[in-house]
């Protein structure tokens, strides 16, 4: 009986603790700048929608494209990050937000492996 009271203790310790480490990793999760995280937690809400790898990421800088243009823009541009992977994104965001008016995309990734 006793092994049974320390078996569901732990259990009950395991699934406490596994449910309050992920709630406080989703509350942080709110206050990354990494595009995805801003595209999971709401905050990525635009008209404007730039993909491409780190040469987007580093040239295409959203913010001059809202001030140059007048309207919201958003990078999911990452480095590294091959087509394949900004396709899986473009799907999650119009999934969650809709279509953008107008998407930008650095052709770079799509000869990168």
């Amino acid at each position: 009986m006793k092994n049974f009271i320390c078996i569901l203790f732990f259990i009950l310790l395991f699934i406490l603790g596994d449910r309050i480490i992920s709630k406080s990793l989703i509350t942080l999760s709110k206050y990354s700048s990494l595009p995805y995280a801003k595209i999971y937690s709401g905050r990525a809400k635009s008209e404007i929608l730039i993909l491409g790898d780190s040469r987007a990421y580093h040239h295409l800088n959203d913010s001059d494209w809202t001030a140059i243009s007048t309207h919201q823009t958003f990078s999911l541009s990452i480095t590294g990050s091959p087509m394949i992977l900004q396709e899986v994104l473009l799907r999650d965001y119009v999934n969650l937000y809709g279509n953008p008016k107008t998407i930008v995309i650095e052709l770079n990734a799509l000869i990168s492996p």
